[in-house]
């Protein structure tokens, strides 16, 4: 039951994020990140991914198009 709240849940927000005009920053440069875009968020509604770990700086998120910034 738990799992299938969560997962409708996950659904709301990326048909939010989905059917808005505006383009957003996301948090993570790791497999959260990767999972909802895996789960159907647009990557054209973000502008980059965004993260503190200075080793992912520059580089782009495995699977995307997108950067990872600071």
């Amino acid at each position: 039951m738990f799992i299938q709240v969560c997962i409708e849940k996950i659904k709301q927000f990326v048909n939010l994020i989905n059917n808005t005009g505006d383009k957003y920053y996301i948090f993570g440069g790791h497999v959260t990140s990767q999972f909802l875009i895996a789960s159907g968020l647009n990557q054209e509604k973000l502008i980059a991914v965004l993260d503190n770990d200075p080793n992912k700086m520059n580089k782009r998120l495995y699977g995307t198009l997108l950067d990872v910034m600071n």
